[in-house]
């Protein structure tokens, strides 16, 4: 290895390659000397025809000199002083130890003293020649290292001297005595205070006797730091409903030594506070600072008296005018009729706003900026922060970076704004009273929150253990409104009342009270017992059940009749529809949850079919009976019809399982005592005249009675009345078994006066002798409460023997007949059909039930809506539906289009023809769409019959020239886009078919 520190393999490299590279400048020189000589004169395909330009002449050529240039190389120093190395590097210079200053022994002093030769002195390698420290600052000192070997046998000496230049004064230890075979190293630190470039030499000496010398060279430059921005601007967003806003701000640091910051805001500016305050940013890096705007540490600005008049202002507020870090507001006679500052939510907070805004004294100018100075605050208040906003308040300041050595260069300032919006919503209800309500049922109410300013605003509700709200937070347009719905459930009788509370982002809080009268509702039976006859297997008995409310508020009962399969509820439409519902108010919950309408006597004939199935065995004890869920009307009467069908031949009797929805223990099933009982010949609503017993305190009658006299204080207080009224019924075996007692026909089309033959509407029943004797059997005229011509045409009995007179049945034997249903009007239609036995017509032995409607004929949809997939322009697109026939025997359809189908360019296909009846009983029907600009639609399509009735149905596409939009097609059709893009829009004519 030589002094350079290059190994020998590396010399040996450099050498071969030095001597190659000198190889190939000499060949290709020679080569380009000699190559005249080998040129030869043209041929065939010479243009010149062989003749050279300038032939005969000597050619002028310079002879170019043979040189031969050695390789340059770094020159060896001469051998007058120490040799020169280059820098060790950062963790070869970190193992280089630090020498004790001076010799302590004589061997020491001797050899240290000792001139050097010139060999042994090139023997001392030093480096770096030349001490560049870069670019440093004023405020923190740079160093640099001075490194000697020593290569000789014995120690040497070596010291510094820094005298002449006064920036290294800071430099120790200035000697080392370094030993044979050792490296030692100098530290200097420079520290220089004033911008400048410094180029110095310094001088060293080895054993006092051998001076050399070595450059120093530093740029002392100016420490700044790059701000990301000069301003920061701080607003509350829409979502924020923190205290306080934050703002980030980054600091860079381009200089190659780390700077030391600090940032001073102004003792005024409360409301602003950066963190970190100070700090130190590493070199060629960053940092950021987080600002916080809290307007809730700044008290509210104070109102002038009047123009030009003055007030009091505490000793700890000071009134300036312009001036950073303050809350401005408009000082016009004209503000005095904008909001005024909102006050908090309790009335602690409200005293504490009020001793926050104490007035300040201060002389204000019309129309003049009024300006109070920021003090630091005890914390966020929302209600300074509200008066604040009502009053349109804006928080200035600067925060100023203070660099350590930045002294040369002015300081850098970021301004701070913070502004506080103005929200003015307001409710345009002043209170909600919902009235009388009913207890434990949840009630529903919407109220309108206005936005009265011209910027968009937000807010949120406070929670409120007594309200549900929804939505709970949003936010207003300017001079729009949004709609808040309310839930509550009140819990206890008697008053309720809540406070809705919302909170407005630089607005003033609203209140909203919302009042209403729980009232515990108060049902009863008006038949005082139901007491079935003696009722056929297979057969049904039905009496009255009247329900009556008497409260001024809805109530809703639960009827539990799950472990009594034999009885059932039924409500026929025109008792509730003339009572003012607008749906069935009684609904059928099975023992799986399966919900159905009880709109009329249908709503039973699955119990009767399967009783009918089990060949009157019906079903077990237990079996799955049906929960009744009824919702009655304020003050009103709900009479209903409770049906018994009998499976087996045994008594029945139990208390009626009626209560109150939602009244938890309040409405135990009270039994009464003695009660009337109605029977099937009893006449409806008659009462017992006979009283019940007394209710105890603190019962089901009690509270119920409690919550009648809270609802209406006027009202006469009545006896408690109970719905656990009792019944009681039995099963008997009939004679006679019929295979259907309740005969539905179900919702059939009325036929028109030009359709020939008979009603195709029929169904069979069969009658057999249960008896071990003769039974004579007749079968009477389907009737209306007695009436025989009631239903003359509409039901009609077939297959009889003998129509009027008895049929003999052997023990046994049967027989069958058939029923038609032929509807003439829309409407239902129940009869019944007396059973006569033993030759006896005086009484029907047992009553078949007749039921059924009549509709008219219609046409229905496969779809209830026809959804065209949208497509690109000038592409065609397709949708198919189907029309359902509904009762016509031959109908040609005729369509009718919107009017305007040059703006709206749709049309329908039949691919099938246009004829629909009874040999077609569903007809397809293409619906296609193009157009070349962009344009969605909703339109209607109607089928018309021949008396002009039409049947319609929606038909919806899009078309337009955005990807987003016609999405779907692209992802079905790759093959059609590529199509579409090589053909013209002229020319192009494909079909999208809906998927």
């Amino acid at each position: 290895m030589d002094r350079f520190g290059v190994t020998r393999e590396v010399q040996i490299a450099r050498k071969e390659h030095s001597d190659q590279y000198t190889t190939f400048i000499r060949t290709g020189r020679t080569a380009a000397a000699k190559k005249y000589l080998t040129e030869k004169e043209g041929d065939e395909t010479d243009t010149n025809l062989g003749m050279k330009p300038y032939r005969g002449l000597s050619p002028t050529r310079l002879a170019q000199p043979k040189q031969y240039d050695p390789l340059w190389t770094a020159q060896q120093q001469g051998t007058s002083g120490p040799s020169v190395q280059r820098p060790p590097s950062a963790s070869a210079l970190a193992g280089i130890p630090i020498y004790k200053e001076w010799p302590e022994n004589d061997k020491e002093r001797a050899e240290c003293g000792r001139e050097l030769l010139p060999e042994q002195l090139s023997k001392v390698i030093v480096g770096p020649r030349q001490l560049d420290f870069g670019k440093v600052s004023p405020a923190l000192p740079a160093t640099q290292h001075f490194v000697v070997t020593n290569s000789l046998g014995n120690a040497i000496h070596v010291v510094l001297d820094t005298s002449s230049l006064e920036e290294l004064s800071c430099t120790s230890p200035a000697s080392q005595v370094i030993p044979a075979g050792a490296t030692g190293k100098f530290q200097l630190s420079l520290r220089c205070h004033d911008v400048q470039l410094l180029k110095e030499k310094i001088q060293y000496c080895i054993n006092g006797c051998h001076m050399q010398s070595i450059d120093v060279v530093a740029e002392v430059v100016a420490v700044t730091l790059e701000l990301s921005t000069e301003e920061l601007m701080f607003a509350f967003s829409l979502d924020n409903w923190d205290d306080y806003v934050e703002k980030s701000l980054i600091k860079e640091n381009t200089h190659n030594f780390a700077v030391e910051y600090e940032w001073v805001l102004l003792s005024q500016n409360a409301v602003f506070v950066a963190t970190p305050a100070s700090g130190t940013i590493k070199p060629k890096s960053s940092s950021s600072v987080v600002v916080r705007w809290t307007p809730g540490n700044a008290p509210p600005p104070a109102a002038p008296k009047a123009k030009g008049g003055a007030a009091d202002a505490p000793a700890d507020a000071t009134a300036t005018v312009g001036r950073p870090g303050t809350v401005k507001r408009s000082g016009s006679k004209n503000d005095s009729k904008g909001p005024q500052p909102a006050a908090s939510g309790t009335a602690a907070a409200a005293d504490s706003a009020k001793t926050a805004a104490a007035p300040a004294e201060a002389a204000t100018k019309r129309d003049s900026a009024v300006t109070v100075s920021l003090t630091a605050g005890s914390g966020p208040d929302a209600a300074a922060v509200a008066d604040a906003a009502a009053l349109g308040c804006q928080h200035t300041g600067f925060m100023t970076l203070k660099v350590k050595g930045g002294a040369d260069v002015a300081p850098k300032k970021v301004m701070l704004l913070g502004e506080l919006p103005a929200g003015l919503l307001k409710f345009k209800e002043k209170e909600v009273n919902l009235g009388p309500v009913p207890l434990h049922e949840q009630q529903t109410s919407v109220v309108q929150l206005k936005n009265y300013g011209n910027a968009e605003a937000s807010f949120r509700v406070h929670q409120n253990s007594q309200l549900q709200v929804s939505p709970d937070r949003g936010h207003v347009p300017a001079e729009g409104a949004t709609e808040l719905e309310l839930l509550l459930t009140p819990q206890q009788p008697g008053q309720f009342a809540a406070t809705l509370e919302v909170e407005v982002r630089g607005g003033k809080p609203l209140k909203l009270p919302i009042r209403a009268e729980a009232v515990l509702p108060s049902c009863h039976v008006a038949e005082g017992a139901l007491q079935f006859p003696d009722t056929f297997i297979g057969g049904s008995s039905q009496l009255p059940l009247t329900l009556v409310n008497t409260t001024p508020v809805p109530a809703t009962l639960i009827c539990d009749l799950i472990q009594q399969p034999e009885f059932d509820i039924m409500l026929s439409r025109d008792a509730w529809a003339g009572a003012g519902y607008t749906a069935c108010p009684v609904q059928k919950i099975g023992a799986n949850g399966e919900i159905s309408t009880v709109g009329s006597k249908r709503a039973s004939k699955r119990g009767s079919r399967r009783m009918t199935s089990q060949g009157g065995k019906g079903p077990p004890a237990g079996g799955s009976g049906y929960r009744f869920l009824v919702q009655m009307k304020p003050s009103s009467q709900l009479p209903l019809q409770l049906i018994y069908r009998p499976s087996r031949p045994q008594p029945v009797s139990f208390p009626l399982p009626m209560v109150l929805h939602n009244a938890g223990a309040e409405m135990e099933p009270v039994q009464a005592a003695a009660p009337t009982a109605v029977s099937a010949s009893s006449p409806v609503g008659q009462r017992s005249s006979t009283p019940s017993k007394p209710t105890k305190p603190g019962s089901a009658g009690s509270q119920g009675k409690a919550a009648r006299a809270t609802a209406d204080a006027t009202a006469v207080p009545e006896p408690p009345r109970v719905l656990a009224v009792p019944v009681s019924a039995t099963g008997v075996v009939p004679k006679l078994i019929v295979s259907k007692t309740t005969i539905d026909f179900e919702s059939q089309v009325v036929r028109s006066s030009q359709q020939p033959g008979k009603s195709p509407y029929v169904q069979e029943v069969y009658a057999r002798n249960n008896t071990e004797g003769l039974l004579q059997v007749a079968i009477g005229n389907p009737s209306i409460q007695g009436d025989s011509n009631g239903c003359l045409g509409v039901y009609a009995i077939e297959g009889l023997e003998s129509p009027q007179g008895f049929t003999s049945l052997e023990p046994g034997e049967g027989f069958g007949f058939t029923i038609r249903f032929s509807p003439k009007d829309a409407r239902s239609y129940e009869a019944s059909v007396p059973v006569h036995t033993d030759g006896n017509k005086s009484a029907p032995y047992m009553q078949l039930s007749l039921l059924g409607s009549g509709i008219l004929p219609q046409l229905t949809f496969s779809a209830a809506e026809c959804l065209l997939p949208p497509v690109p322009l000038n592409v065609t697109s397709r949708a198919r539906f189907y029309v359902i026939n509904g009762g016509y025997d031959n109908l040609e359809l005729t369509v009718r289009l919107p009017p305007d189908t040059s703006r709206l360019p749709i049309s329908l296909g039949f691919p099938e023809g246009n004829l629909i009846g009874l040999a077609k009983d569903r007809l397809p029907v293409d619906v296609t769409f193009c157009c070349s600009r962009p344009q969605s639609f909703t339109a209607m399509v109607d089928f018309l019959d021949e008396s002009g009735r039409a049947f319609s149905i929606a038909v919806t596409g899009a078309t337009d020239s955005c990807s987003l939009t016609h999405q779907p097609f692209m992802q079905v059709g790759p093959g059609l886009i590529w199509g579409f893009v090589l053909m013209t829009a002229a020319s192009f004519d494909q079909t999208a078919e809906s998927v």
